[in-house]
């Protein structure tokens, strides 16, 4: 299958920005399973620091109630340089509430009146639709739906990924070296 082109230019990543593998995570902030890859996707950026790029791209889903106000916070998180703070913060809610979702933003010290105004913004809509379309483009139907170099991991485990890892670099490799 074709790799999928996934612009990631206006995500939050981790990692070098410039890296030959990008990493792309699809997520809903109110999926169980979304919390869960953190830890896995941690240790694959451990183990590649120099060569990764992990981009957080939105994916609300339409059964969670809270997934597209947890997703506007983020949004509106880092504008103020604190998307992976709040990331981590809408993590570890247990029970997603809009109470909930603005006691994180409390908690991270953000500028409450900005925080509001971007999380109601139409820019902070577009940008969340645009993921979306992304999404859309892509084919992702659930959450969370990750993407090394375009195509898509099947197998989540540290190893499966790192194979892939190591297959775009091979790759990139080859490529320059014709």
């Amino acid at each position: 299958s074709f790799p999928a082109k996934i612009d990631t230019s206006l995500a939050p990543f981790l990692g070098k920005e410039k890296a030959p593998v990008t990493l792309v995570i699809f997520s809903d902030f109110e999926c169980p399973y979304c919390s869960k890859i953190q830890p896995i996707v941690e240790q694959v950026l451990e183990k590649n620091p120099d060569n990764l790029k992990i981009a957080f791209k939105h994916m609300p889903l339409n059964i969670h109630k809270f997934a597209i106000p947890a997703a506007l916070a983020s949004i509106a998180a880092q504008n103020q340089g604190k998307f992976w703070q709040m990331h981590d913060a809408l993590f570890a809610i247990e029970e997603m509430s809009l109470e909930k979702i603005t006691a994180a933003a409390q908690t991270l010290g953000l500028d409450m009146a900005q925080f509001q105004k971007d999380m109601n913004s139409p820019v902070s809509q577009q940008k969340l639709q645009k993921d979306m379309r992304d999404a859309n483009s892509a084919d992702v139907s659930s959450t969370p739906t990750l993407f090394i170099n375009g195509r898509r991991v099947m197998d989540r485990t540290v190893v499966a990924m790192q194979g892939m890892i190591d297959q775009a670099l091979k790759a990139k490799k080859d490529e320059k070296s014709k």
